[in-house]
């Protein structure tokens, strides 16, 4: 199947790599932990941001982010949001909200997102959806080539 997008699974939870970083701007307590345990089943290491501008501090803080998880209703200054993503064009951003905030849905696609979900559909689909849209916790490259050795042969 030419052209399909193929998913990287993130780091295994007790492996010795460090987790590659995803950030969240969520207002919403209860489903953040639901978030953040998600996130560390799926071998990554949430980091929580309040707003907007500890989003931005966030991402300036860990290149190495590997996803941005962005709760519609914690957005305090789209503006800055967009600025923010089109200046992390190469890290991946999904956000939610609910589906009657039709001006939040628009607002978040305006701004330059990967996806925007409904919250039913992010809460439904949440570990896939962080699996298909997250970058992998490791670079394939750096990965050590079994068949290589790592250390000179004498």
């Amino acid at each position: 199947m030419t052209g399909a997008m193929q998913i990287q699974p993130p780091l295994t939870p007790n492996s010795d790599a460090p987790a590659a970083p995803a950030i969240v701007l969520n207002k919403d307590l209860f489903f953040g932990v639901t978030i953040s345990n998600t996130l560390r089943a799926l071998g990554y290491a949430p980091i929580a941001a309040r707003s907007t501008k500890a989003l931005a501090s966030a991402i300036s803080s860990r290149p190495d982010a590997a996803l941005l998880i962005i709760d519609i209703s914690a957005v305090d200054d789209w503006d800055a949001l967009k600025t923010t993503i089109d200046a992390t064009p190469d890290l991946p951003s999904i956000a939610f909200g609910s589906h009657t905030n039709v001006e939040g849905l628009r607002a978040a696609k305006n701004a330059g997102l990967t996806r925007v979900f409904s919250n039913g559909e992010f809460h439904r689909t949440m570990g896939d959806t962080i699996v298909r849209y997250a970058k992998p916790a490791i670079d394939p490259s750096q990965e050590p080539n079994p068949e290589q050795p790592t250390t000179p042969e004498r």
